[in-house]
């Protein structure tokens, strides 16, 4: 034995007999467990209540005298329930079931014993376990419950008199036909009653008052008669009734998903048992409006969202009410978004329009390159103008995200900002023989470089300085001058061409009578000729300098002639040379020539060189030893990266060692017969920096190497729980293009490999139907492979629940729909204890279930559409 704990102040408990006899229940015992017991109890015969009594106990056991005796016939089903309150746990006594005491099992059989919490929902104790309930382990037991009777001595007198039975027809429907009977008020047991059914005769024993048969009848007007038959203890009795039997329909509901824009139509099936249609009234409501049609509904205007449709016939003389229900959606319509952009000239604005058709609010997010924008949409269009672009090509994508109406959409596209034209123009005056032709040169503001001169067959350079230039050319004789001015461009604009004229003309002859001579000097002609600058003398200085082309690490050095003009070699002169905007002086030497190294790298320098005020050009070429282009290739494709070495005279280094260094790492490789090495190029997808070493030169060369990958278009993917989003890539052969159809890529996701076929444009697509969680997705084709980071959200989200016994706390789920908006009139499944329960979430996509278990720790499960996560929920 052991007491039943509840850890509650008020328990019901209760035990059913069977009377073995006619007899009378006079009193019962049973155990109290507190100090101070508030007890009522009642006494049911056959489930009728036949008494109600109540009092005070101590704590022990106790019989008690029932106020009125409660008479029993043999074979009745009497119940004695308890219901009791103390201050502390109300707790009753129980007895409970040993395996090796075989004959208990007649006394703990189901039906026998309960116990309430509320005296209206009742648990067996017969096979009611709990492996913790405040210290008690319980497995098996029944209430101890005594029930005390007497024999009920005149009950053979009383059998003698018969006693006056009613009868009446309580439910006739189609399938059934029950009649009640009693006596006195009382139920009446035994004996059988004769059903007449339009005529034909049916019999039904009583049991506990009523008579039952169960038939099929007809639609229609029908007259049923009952007769109680009696027996020695109860009278007969008759009755009869006539009864209308509708006939069922049989209603359905045909309809389906629509997009939005579209019209939703409900067809309505309305037939009786013998498959006939059936004209009548249907009320449709959908959407909390009602509508009264017979045949179909055709509903306009219906927002995206689910729907259910709700119809019923209602009942009439004829038909029983009939109704039916399905869920229906409006779905989202699909939005079409375009984007164009006209390429531009540097300087001018570029114009981005998308279009998104039938939308005329929201914005679109437009991104080119790394920045982004945010762009409202007017009439179905949104208008990005943007300024300051630099040259180059752009890649521009736009997105819609969608609305309450419309799906989400995006678009891509790219555009190009070209160089402009520099304006460049010159002008140069004319001159007379002995003066300075100066040519001046205009360009944008913003241009910069140099710009090349080239007249008499001579090239000179100017520095762009604020989009202007000039230089000055002496030393020209009487003659009509043609020039071009080359601008070979920059980052911004195009190389430019100018061609102009000028004249020199020759100086003016001076007579001698106009002459002055100064400080005394004498000016004598010769032979009557007249003085002229031919037969002038000059004592001016000469500068003469040549161009120089070498290839690195040659001797070749820059060479200066300084004399005077009779050709006289001038020594310790002053030379000033600038090259590449550095400044460097030497002096003359005895046969007046100055000279200085030229240890530069590859590439074209303007050299300035200045003596005595006198300027002249020259251009110094150097040129490579290492001679290599930038690689751009397809992973592993055929293409790989060649150099070809040469000496310091230009001659091929055959069969010789040279090094390359790419990616931190060196190799050694040797020139065949052309001077050419070559390098695999085996790395991974990627942008790198190769460097080519010439040993016999020195010079080191540098290219790009570009990998590109043979997959592309692939991108992390975020997605809700089975919606229709899938992971995506495209193939690239090994020229560049995409692949064509029927290429296989190998996917690994969770550790399951799938197989995929490109389709005829290269894409090849997996579907994602992974349970909620994050997962790395690896793409492999050939020998390449690539990984993106796949989240699959959940679309059903609950969290554990703490709860204190019977404190009214709900256990709560949101459910979400593809788009991870809530879901609204979605059953939701719960599992818990074993028992399921279905409900529907509301607006908020919130599902609720009432949590009315005993104190433990439980385990829920939450299922909707396919997916189940569980929680766990621990009662106090």
């Amino acid at each position: 034995t052991d007491y039943f704990v509840t850890g509650k102040n008020t328990i019901y408990y209760k035990n059913t007999f069977t009377s073995t006899d006619d007899e009378y229940l006079s009193a019962f015992g049973t155990y109290f467990n507190a100090s101070r017991t508030n007890w009522e109890a009642k006494i049911y015969v056959n489930d009728d209540l036949k008494l109600t009594q109540s009092g005070i106990s101590g704590m022990g056991y106790y019989t008690i005298n029932l106020k009125t005796p409660v008479s029993l016939r043999s074979g009745d089903k009497f119940t004695i329930e308890l219901k009791i309150s103390c201050n502390g746990y109300a707790s009753f006594m129980i007895s409970e079931h040993l395996k090796e005491y075989s004959a208990s099992k007649a006394f703990y059989s189901k039906g026998v014993s309960y116990f309430s919490y509320d005296g209206k929902s009742w648990t067996d104790l017969s096979d009611y376990s709990i492996a913790d309930s405040y210290g008690h382990k319980y497995s098996s037991q029944v209430a101890c419950i005594k029930a005390y009777t007497v024999l009920n001595e005149n009950a053979s007198e009383q059998e003698e008199i018969a006693k006056d039975t009613s009868i009446e027809i309580t439910e006739a429907s189609s399938t059934h036909i029950i009649a009640s009977v009693t006596a006195a008020g009382a139920v009446v047991n035994g004996g059988n009653v004769e059903f007449k059914v339009d005529g034909k005769s049916y019999v039904g024993d009583v049991i506990n008052g009523k008579s039952q048969i169960d038939i099929s009848i007809n639609h229609g007007i029908h007259l049923i008669e009952a007769n109680y038959t009696g027996n020695n203890k109860y009278n007969p009795s008759y009755t009869s009734k006539s009864i209308t039997i509708k006939d069922s329909l049989n209603l359905k509901i045909i309809s389906s998903d629509i997009v939005y824009g579209e019209d939703l139509t409900v067809n309505i099936s309305l037939t009786n048992n013998d498959g006939e249609d059936v004209s009548l009234p249907v009320i449709i409501s959908v959407n909390g409006n009602n509508y009264f049609v017979k045949n179909n509904l055709v509903i306009s205007n219906l927002k995206p969202g689910n729907y259910t449709i709700n119809a019923n016939t209602g009942e009439n003389s004829d038909y029983l009410s009939a109704r039916d229900s399905c869920n229906v959606s409006v779905l989202k319509q699909k939005s079409v978004l375009k984007v164009h952009v006209d390429d531009v000239i540097y300087g001018d604005n570029a114009t981005v329009i998308a279009e998104v058709s039938n939308i005329n609010s929201g914005s679109i997010s437009i991104k080119i390159n790394s920045r982004e924008y945010e762009i409202g949409i007017d009439d179905g269009v949104a208008i990005l103008d943007i300024s300051d672009l630099k040259v180059g090509n752009y890649q521009v994508s736009a997105e819609f995200e969608g609305n309450e109406y419309f799906l989400s959409s995006n678009n891509s596209t790219s555009f190009s900002v070209l160089k402009a034209n520099p304006n460049l123009t010159a002008e140069c005056g004319d001159i007379e023989e002995g003066q300075i032709a100066i040519v001046n040169i205009t360009l944008k503001n913003d241009a910069s470089g140099v710009v090349y001169i080239n007249i008499n067959e001579k090239q000179y350079l100017a520095f762009i300085s604020n989009g202007k230039a000039n230089v000055k050319i002496s030393d020209l004789n009487a003659n009509a001058y043609s020039y071009t001015v080359e601008y070979g461009g920059n980052d911004y604009y195009n190389a430019s061409k100018f061609t102009g004229v000028f004249n020199v003309t020759k100086k003016e002859v001076i007579p001698i009578e106009n002459v002055t001579p100064q400080n005394d000097t004498n000016i004598t002609p010769e032979n009557d000729t007249n003085i002229t600058q031919d037969n002038v003398t000059d004592e001016s200085i000469l500068v003469d300098v040549s161009d120089v082309v070498k290839y690195y690490g040659g001797s070749e050095r820059l060479i200066v002639s300084v004399s005077n003009s009779n050709g006289d070699a001038l020594e310790n002169m002053t030379v000033n040379i600038s090259i590449n905007g550095v400044a460097y002086t030497r002096k003359t030497d005895s046969e007046g020539i100055a000279s200085i190294g030229l240890n530069l790298n590859q590439g074209s320098y303007d050299i300035m060189v200045t003596c005595d005020n006198i300027s002249k050009n020259a251009m110094v070429t150097i040129k490579d030893t290492v001679l290599a282009n930038d690689l751009v290739k397809v992973y592993r494709n055929e293409s790989q990266y060649y150099a070809q070495f040469l000496d310091s005279e230009g001659n091929l280094i055959k069969n010789n060692v040279v090094t390359f260094n790419i990616n931190g790492v060196f190799y050694n490789r040797t020139t065949d017969e052309n001077g050419i090495a070559r390098l695999n190029i085996n790395l991974n997808q990627g942008n790198y920096i190769i460097t080519a070493y010439n040993p016999l030169s020195n010079q080191m060369a540098s290219n790009n190497i570009t990998v590109l990958p043979r997959i592309v278009e692939n991108h992390d993917l975020v997605k809700y729980y089975r919606n229709d989003s899938q992971y995506v890539v495209r193939l690239v052969n090994d020229d560049g293009s995409y692949a064509k159809s029927g290429e296989i890529v190998k996917f690994n996701i969770n550790g399951v490999f799938y197989e995929r076929k490109t389709n005829d444009t290269g894409h090849v697509k997996l579907n994602i139907n992974l349970a909620p969680g994050d997962y790395i997705i690896t793409a492999e084709y050939g020998s390449f492979k690539i990984s993106n980071n796949i989240s699959v959200l959940p679309t059903l989200v609950g969290e554990d629940l703490v709860m204190t016994y019977h404190d009214g706390s709900k256990f709560k789920v949101n459910a979400f729909d593809n788009q991870g908006k809530p879901a609204s009139n979605k059953k939701i499944t719960f599992n818990i204890n074993g028992v399921f329960y279905d409900r529907f979430t509301d607006s908020l996509g919130e599902a609720l279930l009432n949590i009315n278990l005993q104190s433990g720790e439980y385990i829920i499960t939450s299922s909707y559409n396919e997916l189940n996560i569980s929680n766990k929920i621990t009662i106090n």
